[in-house]
C-alpha cells in the first residue's frame, strides 16, 4: 500500500496527474510519489503510515535518506570492508596505463589509449559491486563483470557522448560561458552508469534518467560531490608526497624513470573506488528519496 503523503496529492482528469508533495520542513516541491523530499530528506509520509514504510527502508540501515555524514562514512566503510575485491578490479583497469609507464613509445601510447578505455568501462563492474555489497552479499567478480560485458554497448555509447559534451563545454570554457555548463553536465550526468547497470536504460535514454534524478536535487548533489572532491584531494595530496619527491629528484638529477610515474599509478588504483562507491551510494539516496526505493527493489534490480 502507498504511503499517504502529508500534502495530497490531487487528481486531475482522466490522467490521473497528481500533485507535487510540499515538504513540511523546507516547503520545497517533490514528485507526487516522492517518500523523502529530495531537497532535506524530511519524511513526507503521513505519521500512521511510517511504522509501515521506514523499517523496510532502514533495514540493516542500508537504504534510508542518507545525511552527508552517512554517505562519507558509509563510502570508506564499504571499502574497506571490500577493499580486496575492489582493488582487483581497480588493478585491471588500470594495469594497462601502469604498462605505458615502463615501456617506450609507440607501445606506452596503445598502452596509455587501452587504459582510458577501460577507465571507462571499469564504473559498470564496479557499481554492480558496490550494489552486492549494499545488499550484504559477497562482491562476486565474474557476476560484475559478466553483468557489465551484458550492457557493454550502452556503457560505450553513453561514455561518447559524456565525453564529447564535456569536451565541448570544457573548450566553451576558455570563454567562460562554458563553465558553468560543464560543471552542470558533471552533476546532471553524474549517474548515467547506475540507470544502465540497474535500469536497464540504453545509452542515449541513461543520461536522460540521470538528469531527471538529479533534477530538484542539483545543488545538494553537486554539494555532497564537492565534499568528496575534497576530503579526496587532501588525502591524495598527503600520499602522493613521495611520487612528489621522486619526480623532483629526477628533474635535478637529469635523469628519467619511471618511479614517479608507477607511483602515481599505484595511487590511482587505490584511489578510483571512493568516486565510484560514493556515487553509487548517492544515487541509491536519491532513488529513495524520490521513489520509496528499497532492498527489494535493489535485490531485483542486481540479479537482473
Amino acid at each position: 500500500m502507498r504511503p499517504k503523503a502529508i500534502v495530497p496529492g490531487v487528481r486531475l482528469g482522466a490522467g490521473t496527474v497528481e500533485a507535487a508533495v510540499e515538504c513540511p520542513r523546507c516547503q520545497a516541491a517533490n514528485e507526487p510519489e516522492a517518500r523523502f523530499c529530495a531537497s532535506c530528506g524530511a519524511a513526507l509520509i503521513a505519521p500512521e503510515a511510517a511504522a509501515e514504510v521506514l523499517p523496510l527502508l532502514e533495514d540493516g540501515g542500508a537504504l534510508r535518506p542518507k545525511t552527508l555524514g552517512d554517505l562519507v562514512s558509509s563510502t570508506f566503510r564499504l571499502y574497506a570492508d571490500n577493499f580486496a575485491p575492489l582493488l582487483v578490479m581497480s588493478f585491471l583497469a588500470q594495469t594497462p596505463s601502469l604498462a605505458a609507464e615502463v615501456t617506450p613509445a609507440p607501445l606506452s601510447w596503445l598502452f596509455t589509449v587501452v587504459g582510458l578505455v577501460l577507465l571507462f568501462l571499469v564504473a559498470g563492474p564496479m557499481v554492480h559491486a558496490v550494489a552486492q555489497a549494499t545488499l550484504g552479499r559477497e562482491i562476486r567478480l565474474d557476476e560484475c563483470v559478466g553483468r557489465a560485458r551484458q550492457r557493454v554497448a550502452y556503457l560505450i555509447v553513453a561514455a561518447i557522448i559524456v565525453l564529447l559534451l564535456s569536451v565541448g563545454a570544457a573548450l566553451l570554457s576558455l570563454l567562460l560561458v562554458g563553465i558553468p555548463l560543464f560543471i552542470y553536465l558533471i552533476v546532471a550526468l553524474a549517474f548515467y552508469v547506475h540507470a544502465i547497470m540497474f535500469e536497464g536504460a540504453d545509452g542515449i535514454s541513461a543520461l536522460s534518467r540521470s538528469r531527471e534524478l538529479v533534477r530538484g536535487s542539483w545543488w545538494r548533489v553537486f554539494g555532497i560531490m564537492l565534499v568528496f572532491g575534497i576530503i579526496s584531494g587532501v588525502i591524495l595530496m598527503v600520499v602522493s608526497i613521495p611520487g612528489f619527491i621522486l619526480a623532483w629528484s629526477d628533474l635535478a638529477s637529469g635523469s628519467i624513470n619511471s618511479l614517479a610515474g608507477i607511483y602515481f599509478g599505484v595511487i590511482n588504483i587505490i584511489a578510483l573506488p571512493v568516486g565510484l562507491i560514493a556515487g553509487t551510494l548517492i544515487y541509491f539516496d536519491l532513488r529513495v528519496r524520490k521513489e520509496g526505493y528499497t532492498l527489494e527493489q535493489l535485490a531485483a534490480d542486481v540479479d537482473g
